[in-house]
C-alpha cells in the first residue's frame, strides 16, 4: 500500500463505515498475502520551513537504547494504528512487524506473517537522500532487502521531485536510486548466486530477483490544460490522458529510462489532485491552477524471474489507501472532479 498522507494523523481519520469497509478489504482477502508492506509520504508537512531545516542542520546523535526512542511521535502513530488494524481485521493471519523506517516525511512498515517470519533473514535496510544534491531527505527512498526462502525481494518507498516541468529531475531522482548501492554487499559467494542476479552482491536494488518499488513519483499529465483534463476525466476519456503521461512518455522515448526496469499493469483510473481538510467539509485544492496527475505509484520489477509470477504472487498486495480517508483530510491525491470516488494507484 502506497499513500501521499499529506502529514495527516490516524485520530483525523473519520471512523466510518466505509473508511472501516477499505481497511477490512485490504486486511482480509481471500488469499491473504504474507507480507504486507506500507509505504508513506509526507508523513510530516513538507512545506514547513522549520521541519526542513532541522533535518538539513540535524547532527547525528549516538545511538538510541531503543528504537521507540528513534522514532518520532507521527511514525510511531502510523506504526501503532497499523498494528491495531491488522489485529481487528487479520487476527488469524498473526502478523507480526518486521521492519520500520523513516526520513523525514517518508516511512515504510513491514508485517509478515509469524509462520514466514522463519524463512525470512538478512533483513537489510538503507535511505538515499535526494533533496539538496543528497543532502536533505525532503525528498529520497528508503529500501529494505531480505530473503524469503529462496528468493531476493527489495522494496523502495521513494518521493521524487515536485513541479510541472520537472519530468528530467524525476527521471535522474529515479537514476540516482537504481543506481547507488546503498545496501550491505552480501559475502558470501553462495547467497550471491543463490539470490542475486546479474552477478550482483546484494548492494544495488536491481541485484534482487523481485523489486517493488512504491511512492509518489510526482509523474504528471504534460503539456494539457487542467480544465481539458477534468473534461477528459468527465467523459472517461483516459486514453487521451494517458498519452501525455510524463512517466510513460519517458519509458517510450528514453531507452535509459532506470523505471523501465519495471512492469506496468493497465491505468484504468482518472488522474487525482485533490485534498481535503479535517476542519472543513468543502474540499481544498493546495494549488488550485494544478493540474490532476497520476502521481502515486507502485511498480513491479522481476529481474530474475517469469513475469507470470504475478500472477499468483501472494506476496505482493498492493493498494493505495482510499479512501474516504481522503473524505476525511488525508490530503490523499482524490480523483476529480470533486464527486468522483478514487479508482485506485499506478501499479505497475
Amino acid at each position: 500500500m502506497t499513500w501521499n498522507a499529506g502529514a495527516v494523523k490516524p485520530t483525523t481519520l473519520r471512523q466510518t463505515d466505509q473508511d472501516r469497509k477499505f481497511f477490512r478489504d485490504l486486511l482480509s482477502p481471500e488469499n491473504p498475502p504474507d507480507i504486507l508492506v506500507f509505504g508513506f509520504q509526507e508523513l510530516v508537512d513538507l512545506e514547513n520551513k522549520k521541519i526542513t531545516a532541522k533535518s538539513f542542520f540535524k547532527k547525528k546523535k549516538h545511538k538510541e537504547t531503543t528504537e521507540n526512542e528513534h522514532m518520532s511521535h507521527q511514525y510511531r502513530a502510523w506504526r501503532d494504528h497499523l498494528i491495531r488494524v491488522l489485529d481487528e481485521f487479520s487476527p488469524k493471519e498473526n502478523y507480526i512487524l518486521l521492519h520500520t523506517a523513516n526520513l523525514v516525511g517518508l516511512f515504510t512498515c513491514v508485517f509478515v506473517k509469524a509462520s514466514e517470519r522463519a524463512n525470512i533473514r538478512d533483513v537489510c535496510a538503507a535511505e538515499i537522500k535526494l533533496g539538496f544534491s543528497g543532502r536533505v531527505g525532503n525528498k529520497g527512498a528508503l529500501i529494505i532487502r531480505f530473503f524469503i526462502d529462496d528468493s531476493s525481494l527489495c522494496f523502495i518507498n521513494c518521493h521524487l521531485a515536485a513541479g510541472q516541468t520537472q519530468t528530467v529531475h524525476r527521471n535522474n531522482d529515479a537514476a540516482s536510486i537504481m543506481e547507488a548501492a546503498p545496501l550491505p554487499k552480501n559475502r558470501s559467494p553462495a547467497d550471491c548466486a543463490n539470490f542475486f542476479v546479474g552477478g550482483g552482491d546484494g548492494s544495488m536494488i536491481l541485484d534482487h530477483e523481485i523489486c517493488v518499488l512504491n511512492g509518489d513519483l510526482n509523474y504528471r499529465i504534460d503539456a494539457m490544460p487542467r480544465n481539458t483534463i477534468i473534461d477528459a476525466v468527465k467523459q472517461g476519456n483516459l486514453g487521451k490522458l494517458l498519452d501525455r503521461d510524463q512517466l510513460l512518455l519517458s519509458r517510450k522515448r528514453n531507452p535509459g529510462l532506470r523505471l523501465r526496469a519495471f512492469t506496468e499493469m493497465p491505468i484504468t483510473f482518472a488522474p487525482t489532485y485533490n485534498m481535503m481538510s479535517a476542519q472543513t467539509t468543502t474540499t481544498l485544492l493546495r494549488n488550485s491552477d494544478r493540474p490532476p496527475g497520476a502521481t502515486d505509484c507502485c511498480i513491479v520489477g522481476l529481474v530474475g524471474s517469469s513475469s507470470s509470477i504475478i500472477e499468483d504472487m501472494t506476496v505482493l498486495k498492493c493498494q493505495i489507501i482510499g479512501l474516504s480517508a481522503a473524505d476525511s483530510s488525508s490530503g490523499s491525491r482524490q480523483s476529480t472532479p470533486k464527486n468522483r470516488t478514487p479508482q485506485g494507484i499506478r501499479l505497475r
